[in-house]
């Protein structure tokens, strides 16, 4: 059973403090992993491949993720994926061959992409519909801080340092704490109600497109960003910062869970896609600035966090409680797609076009986007405002 109107606060603090967690150890591997791959004289192009693998790993989990939770129980299933996740972080490190490494990137996305449908369905059970968005973003916050620490984290380290692999994999597993709280009440969620895919594409089209171009964009920068700063003859510290700075942009996002909760999402989602497509096109020519990188990077986090809250709250207003696990691991499944597209078709056109090819496919997608989501707009406005 839920947790009652009083008690629900708890529940949701420990959720918000099991992601921030969570999220700090992915902001650490965002560095960790290519940095490591480099060393070894791993192409761009195969460390977008690697990528690739973590997310089709979280395809596959997408699909099962109803099914295991139904079976067993929520809070036991993440409980086991977060302690996969922790555990596969402090093997990575020692390197042998990159069809191991591979290998363990894949148990890595399946466990990782597991634990953060789970975590996150079981939150949107405690929201209230005329406060979700508000919610939505305290969330966005939680992740986007262990995102932002993260990176400064392997920054005093060093990012070739086992010490960093260890302290990702400890925070993996001090997130199992705020997860073992919750076991006392023993949830269960109602999974009797199945989302098909193409059913969730006709229900959101707009939802759809979006959210595969926001993790297109948000995979790229994650996976292939730090190469193309490094390139770009920014030091691995600024570069991380970089990276930092957009995480670091969530703290506007409790302004925009406002705007969720009270304007049209989808004209938010446009005002977002929009601001991607500016920022991407002054990346262009102010990439060698430190200075300008840094304030792009915040504008690309905060114009994200429009579409992520807004494409979020959407789909939670869309489909009863009863369909949120199925219909959270759809939107996954989505998602998952997009950074996969993104971290292979970015990888290779800087591989074989030049380090401007990452601008320029990220401008190009989000354009895309936009003339798409306006189109569906123009041709259905009744039903989307």
């Amino acid at each position: 059973m839920l947790a009652t109107k009083q008690s629900y606060l708890r529940e949701i603090l420990l959720l918000l403090s099991c992601n921030t967690l969570i999220f700090c150890t992915v902001g650490m591997n965002i560095v960790l992993f290519p940095t490591l791959l480099l060393q070894h004289g791993i192409s761009e192009a195969l460390i977008g491949f690697s990528v690739t693998v973590e997310l089709i790993a979280s395809i596959l989990i997408s699909l099962f993720i109803p099914r295991l939770v139904k079976k067993y129980s929520i809070i036991y299933t993440l409980l086991i994926m977060t302690a996969c996740y922790a555990i596969t972080i402090i093997l990575l490190p020692f390197y042998v061959n990159f069809f191991i490494w591979l290998s363990l990137i894949f148990i890595l996305g399946i466990a990782l992409f597991g634990s953060i449908i789970i975590s996150h369905s079981l939150y949107h059970q405690f929201l209230e519909n005329q406060k979700r968005g508000w919610y939505l973003s305290l969330m966005t916050i939680a992740i986007c801080l262990g995102l932002s620490i993260g990176p400064i984290i392997v920054g005093f380290i060093g990012a070739l340092q086992y010490k960093s692999f260890l302290i990702s994999g400890f925070l993996a597993f001090l997130s199992l704490i705020p997860s073992l709280m919750l076991l006392k009440n023993r949830y269960k969620l109602p999974l009797h109600r199945h989302v098909k895919f193409l059913y969730f594409i006709k229900r959101a089209p707009i939802v759809f497109i979006s959210k595969f171009t926001l993790e297109f964009i948000i995979t790229a920068i994650f996976a292939l960003g730090l190469v193309f700063l490094l390139n770009h003859n920014h030091s691995s510290k600024n570069a991380g910062l970089a990276l930092s700075a957009f995480a670091a942009s969530a703290i506007v996002d409790l302004g925009i869970g406002y705007l969720v909760d009270r304007f049209n999402k989808y004209r938010l989602i446009s005002i977002g896609i929009v601001g991607i497509c500016v920022s991407m096109g002054i990346l262009v020519f102010y990439a060698n600035h430190v200075q300008s990188v840094l304030a792009i990077f915040f504008a690309l986090g905060i114009f994200a966090g429009f579409m992520h809250i807004s494409l979020t709250s959407l789909v939670n207003n869309k489909f009863p409680k009863k369909a949120l696990v199925s219909a959270n691991a759809t939107l996954q499944l989505i998602g998952s797609s997009g950074g996969i597209a993104g971290a292979l078709i970015v990888g290779v056109v800087m591989q074989f076009y030049g380090y401007y090819g990452f601008q320029v496919v990220l401008l190009g997608v989000a354009l895309i986007c936009l003339l798409l989501t306006s189109l569906i707009r123009i041709t259905s406005s009744p039903k989307f405002d």
